[in-house]
């Protein structure tokens, strides 16, 4: 992420350490050199965040699947015992102190252990785990400046310029129409009555008709309770005198 002016970058995502374990750290004079190395990026990012204001984001290398690791290298360079000394090492010489937010990689990948096919290397929805955290910081990382990246100035527009009162107006009269004349098709359903004649087609008589109390099918359910009351009765006598005969 850069600012759109000259002095450099808004935020600073750095992270590593497992790779330099394989291949770095085979001999005592490779693991000195990594020290000094560590210090050194360590004074970077410091001088990062001074001189340009940088937010540093410091992402320690998630858990590793050692007995998914396909070779013998690297199962016994970088195992999780070792790589949890080099994370220990890192911290002691400075680095997650010199950055501005920690990405802790055991922490959102401590369930997922499983889900690394090679080891190392994580599926891509829990670095987007990882990546939504980053997102979620950067209000605090950036202190609620949003003008100070070009992404967010860019496509974010402000909310007063989404407003629109004659659309919010026009909305207002389709919830009347439906509301006061009983249609929830906005007035289409007032269409029917010219192609038929009865008025009581009208959403408005139908909406009526639906909560009026019809003396005929009330009858008519009284009529279909009584024969069905007579066919249980005589059901009931049938088997009572088959029991008696037999």
């Amino acid at each position: 992420f850069s600012r759109e002016r000259e002095g450099g970058p808004d935020i600073i995502i750095a992270g590593g350490g497992v790779w330099d374990k394989l291949h770095l750290s085979v001999t005592d004079e490779d693991q000195s050199s990594q020290e000094e190395t560590i210090k050194t990026l360590a004074s970077e990012l410091k001088s990062m965040r001074k001189m340009f204001g940088a937010s540093v984001v410091w992402f320690v290398p998630p858990i590793i699947n050692t007995v998914a690791l396909n070779s013998d290298e690297k199962r016994s360079q970088i195992s999780e015992g070792n790589i949890e000394e080099m994370r220990r090492m890192y911290h002691e010489l400075g680095v997650p102190q010199s950055a501005s937010f920690i990405l802790d990689g055991p922490h959102f990948t401590q369930d997922r252990v499983s889900d690394s096919f090679d080891g190392v290397h994580y599926p891509n929805h829990v670095y987007d785990a990882g990546s939504q955290i980053v997102l979620n910081a950067l209000d605090q990382l950036w202190g609620g400046d949003m003008n100070k990246s070009i992404i967010t100035r860019s496509y974010l527009p402000a909310t007063s310029s989404l407003i629109n009162p004659y659309l919010g107006m026009m909305m207002l009269c389709f919830v009347l129409i439906g509301l006061f004349y009983f249609d929830g098709y906005f007035g289409v359903g007032y269409l029917a009555q010219f192609f038929v004649k009865k008025m009581s087609l009208s959403p408005s008589e139908l909406y009526k008709d639906a909560f009026d109390h019809h003396p005929e099918s009330t009858a008519q359910d009284q009529t279909s309770k009584v024969e069905y009351n007579e066919s249980v009765g005589l059901t009931g006598r049938s088997s009572s005198s088959l029991s008696r005969r037999r």
